[in-house]
């Protein structure tokens, strides 16, 4: 696992495992105080070590963005719907990031990043162009 990811999980004192026959990618379960129980990632044990990082933010969205939605998940499928998109919108905003500062614009590939995140092409075109105009207003500041 890449240290920026062990790091955050500490930090966010999510605990996660790999788990043998799981009948999604990821899972995540919030924090339960009143038994005392961390919020925890469980991941598909099957999964490669770049697509564990994958739903590993996948899953670490659903914390971050969407703490008021856990109750209504299951019950309510707008709830469900806008749940994914926020947890999609984090692992698209740290990798489509990542992937600005290794790549040169001119020789970005959104359609290889897509199929590697495995999300839709328009999507990830958009937050790559975000990516890039974030990029270079930092360059521009630190001038």
């Amino acid at each position: 696992m890449k240290r920026y990811l062990r790091d955050k999980l500490r930090e966010l004192k999510v605990d996660y495992h790999l788990v043998d026959g799981l009948h999604s990618l990821g899972q995540f379960i919030p924090e339960n105080s009143q038994m005392a129980m961390p919020a925890t990632i469980f991941l598909n044990a099957d999964l490669s070590e770049d697509e564990q990082e994958i739903v590993l933010l996948h899953e670490l969205g659903h914390l971050l963005t969407d703490d008021t939605m856990a109750e209504k998940y299951h019950d309510d499928y707008a709830v469900r719907c806008e749940s994914e998109k926020l947890a999609n919108d984090y692992l698209l905003d740290k990798m489509t990031s990542d992937y600005a500062d290794l790549v040169e614009a001119e020789s970005a590939n959104f359609v290889e990043l897509a199929n590697y995140l495995q999300q839709d092409y328009d999507t990830v075109a958009a937050a790559l162009k975000k990516a890039y105009q974030q990029g270079q207003k930092q360059k521009r500041k630190s001038c």
